[in-house]
């Protein structure tokens, strides 16, 4: 069997699918580019299948919950999407590793993932396929439930930003949770700052445009269930039309104008390259010299072919008052993923991968540039 950089992996997933068919394994490797769960192409009996370690957080219960209730729905839409493979003896989804890791395998889904820069006809069937997404979600037999209830909250990622560098200075906006909300959550607020690694002029940043966006998730209250994670990598295209919806675990209530708004940010954006990063100090300099020093802006004309696409569905999920109010809440996840991902890189416990150093605060900078001051 070939092994790609998988020495202490590859017999565990060998092992792992013989729980699920039957078929020798041939091939192991590292597939995709995903920032939370740990993904793998395997080749079995001639056929390929996706085996993915879960992020240790993520409620299984949960998952299958709604993963049957969206399942049937979506198929009668015509809309494709990873079909779980049960097990071969108890016909359950998940296995559980002796240390905790949950795993899960999928077979492999055709099609090709569209490239940025898109054009305005692959942006139109982006928001036509977004569109045929969220009517079919709309007919869901029960109410889901969000296994990462904190998704889009930003008085929560605040807090827990201001948690992390001590902050005792909070904003009166953050709600008081529940201890059945916290018990939701399940996660654990970094309770160690990487001090020497803060950036002075990113945290004043922050500062400055926390109350605006607070301010403006106010403005937003209708929701609708969405996919939670809109954006083109969990996209598949096929003879140009998009055909399947990839990481749907994130499937909850939310706002339909933010889902809207996070494929417009990941699509609608061009890439200036070599403008460099905001001055910092010396060690945040020597972090961001060993990632690429990029920076985005947006098309208009490919946001605009995104959000025609998307009208052109005519489901009458969004109103006309929702509609004047994404450019603004495009700038709000970007200024959402510029904190996430830069109280991440300050902190000793770690959400997302960074696949080289000195990642996250480049992609903090990166989003927070792309919010007009």
């Amino acid at each position: 069997m070939k092994k790609i950089g998988l020495v202490g992996c590859a017999e565990q997933i060998i092992n792992l699918c013989r729980n699920y068919t039957e078929a020798e394994v041939t091939e192991v490797k590292p597939f995709g580019t995903g920032h939370i769960n740990e993904t793998f192409l395997v080749t079995a009996g001639g056929a390929k299948y996706i085996c993915q370690r879960l992020q240790p957080l993520m409620d299984t219960g949960r998952l299958k919950r709604n993963y049957l209730c969206y399942s049937k729905v979506l198929q009668d839409a015509g809309i494709r999407f990873p079909l779980w493979l049960p097990r071969r003896n108890d016909g359950e989804y998940f296995t559980t590793m002796e240390n905790g890791d949950h795993w899960r395998i999928y077979p492999f889904l055709t099609g090709y993932e569209a490239k940025l820069p898109l054009s305005e006809e692959e942006a139109e069937a982006c928001g036509r396929g977004l569109a045929k997404l969220h009517q079919a979600l709309q007919n869901l037999p029960e109410k889901t439930e969000a296994v990462y209830p904190m998704l889009h909250d930003l008085p929560y990622y605040l807090e827990r930003y201001r948690n992390l560098i001590g902050s005792t200075n909070r904003s009166n906006a953050f709600r008081t949770r529940s201890t059945s909300e916290s018990e939701q959550i399940r996660e654990t607020p970094p309770a160690l700052c990487l001090e020497a690694q803060r950036d002075p002029e990113m945290e004043e940043q922050i500062e400055k445009l926390s109350e605006r966006f607070l301010t403006f998730s106010g403005k937003m209250s209708r929701k609708a269930v969405i996919h939670g994670d809109a954006k083109l990598a969990n996209m598949l295209f096929q003879d140009g039309r998009v055909t399947a919806f990839l990481d749907l675990d994130t499937v909850m209530e939310g706002l339909i104008l933010e889902d809207l708004a996070d494929l417009i940010r990941s699509t609608g954006t061009v890439t200036v390259p070599g403008n460099g990063f905001p001055s910092g100090s010396g060690n945040e300099r020597s972090y961001a010299s060993a990632a690429t020093a990029d920076s985005r802006r947006f098309d208009p004309a490919i946001s605009d072919a995104i959000l025609r696409g998307y009208l052109s569905a005519r489901n009458g999920l969004l109103t006309s008052e929702e509609i004047s109010l994404l450019p603004e809440a495009i700038h709000k996840i970007c200024f959402e993923l510029a904190l996430r991902y830069y109280t991440d890189s300050i902190s000793v416990n770690k959400s997302f991968r960074e696949p080289t150093p000195g990642y996250r605060l480049m992609k903090a900078r990166i989003y927070m540039e792309m919010i007009p001051k």
